[in-house]
């Protein structure tokens, strides 16, 4: 059975004779999208409550549902010190490009069926010496809110802790799509909670599922 277009090729494999209009789809929208969340990340409130835990000495994995990537992206637009793993799907093009302009500094190409292992060990390396990163792990298509694992083997691999972040916000509207992401209102308020750190072991991991499942609980 041949694939869709959709799914046949990544961004590594896209054929010669439509690199232009690849190139021109992933830069020219990548860039339209830095421009649309860092106008609007200028525009709104944030308040960050931190677990006294949390400071800005260490690195963490930051862990949120995927309908508030906006809200992720619009407070934390400044992603230098970060890596991340992310789909590398052709039609993905777009957020890389966004991505690298917010400052982040490397991306490895990996999801189930994809490298996806591979990329997870590059990137628990990266963090190992240092890097940030973000996961949201009901991505990166769903269902909303099923918790996919690999985040939980990714702080136990790199031995440095899963830090959620629950996001308010003072008025925003829902987007369509599986996720129903947030778009927050230019010039409102929006709150993100920093939960209390969960560093995974291989003595503990089924007890940090649970305190991690408890944590990303949607009210």
């Amino acid at each position: 059975m041949s694939k869709s277009l959709k799914d046949k090729y990544t961004v590594e494999n896209v054929p010669k004779r439509w690199l232009p209009l690849f190139w021109l789809y992933g830069y020219g929208l990548g860039l339209l999208i830095y421009l649309m969340m860092y106008g609007l990340s200028k525009t709104l409130r944030f308040e960050k409550l931190k677990d006294e835990e949390v400071n800005s000495q260490s690195n963490y994995i930051y862990c949120f549902w995927h309908q508030d990537l906006i809200g992720f992206y619009t407070s934390f637009i400044d992603l230098k010190g970060f890596d991340m793993i992310n789909h590398p799907a052709w039609f993905m093009k777009p957020v890389h490009v966004f991505s690298r302009l917010c400052g982040l500094e490397n991306i490895f190409y990996g999801s189930t069926g994809h490298s996806g292992r591979a990329a997870a060990d590059q990137l628990a390396l990266s963090i190992v010496n240092g890097k940030n990163t973000f996961i949201a792990p009901d991505g990166p298509l769903g269902p909303n809110f099923k918790l996919n694992k690999g985040v939980l083997h990714l702080s136990k691999k790199s031995g440095k802790p899963v830090l959620v972040l629950k996001f308010n916000y003072q008025k925003a509207i829902r987007l369509g799509g599986w996720d129903r992401k947030y778009f927050p209102f230019p010039f409102s308020k929006v709150t993100i909670e920093f939960l209390k750190l969960l560093q995974v072991t291989d003595n503990n991991f089924d007890s940090m599922e649970e305190q991690l499942r408890k944590q990303l609980s949607v009210e």
